[in-house]
């Protein structure tokens, strides 16, 4: 059996076990305008790497650029990969009788992330705070975050669901309840 959960959720059901992918992907503007980052960003550490390697900088300009394209290279791996699990990746919820797999998959590769069904008290909305700094940017399109949903594990909080508008969230969190009362 495979349901459709709002317009981003695919539900499914094989052998005693349930699997939810959830897609958040990006529209068409957004993808254009990270494409376009992302290629001059390149473009330019490429041409900062460029002079730094050919020596016509002087040896005072050296360490400002060496350290200049430490942070470059942190936000080129992390531009491309938010850009790479928008374009290919989903999350991935597999709920059997006494565990919850959730796993960020991006082609097949991902941290899975085991919780015992009975540890997991309920799913509920994340709340954030409107005005802090860690809220807006987290919403922001460019970010693999803003998980919608979250859940009490043990002494943790679990995180799922990302970038899911209202309509969404609200209908996977009475589907994921419901799935927490018929298997534990």
């Amino acid at each position: 059996m495979k349901k459709e959960i709002g317009n981003h959720i695919t539900v499914s059901k094989q052998e005693g076990e349930t699997v939810i992918k959830i897609h958040s992907p990006l529209e068409n503007w957004q993808e254009v305008s990270l494409l376009v980052w992302l290629g001059l960003w390149t473009v330019l550490g490429a041409g900062i790497f460029y002079y730094l390697v050919t020596g016509k900088l002087g040896s005072d300009q050296n360490i400002f650029f060496v350290v200049y394209l430490a942070f470059w290279l942190y936000f080129e791996f992390h531009g491309l990969r938010s850009f790479l699990y928008k374009k290919f990746g989903y999350e991935l919820l597999k709920i059997n009788n006494s565990k919850l797999l959730y796993k960020k998959n991006l082609w097949g590769t991902g941290k899975i992330r085991h919780y015992t069904l009975k540890n997991i008290t309920r799913f509920k909305p994340v709340e954030h705070n409107q005005k802090s700094f860690s809220a807006a940017y987290s919403k922001s399109f460019w970010t693999v975050a803003n998980e919608r949903i979250m859940f009490d594990y043990l002494d943790t909080k679990g995180l799922l669901g990302m970038h899911l508008n209202d309509r969404d969230t609200n209908q996977l969190l009475r589907f994921l309840n419901s799935e927490l009362k018929r298997k534990a």
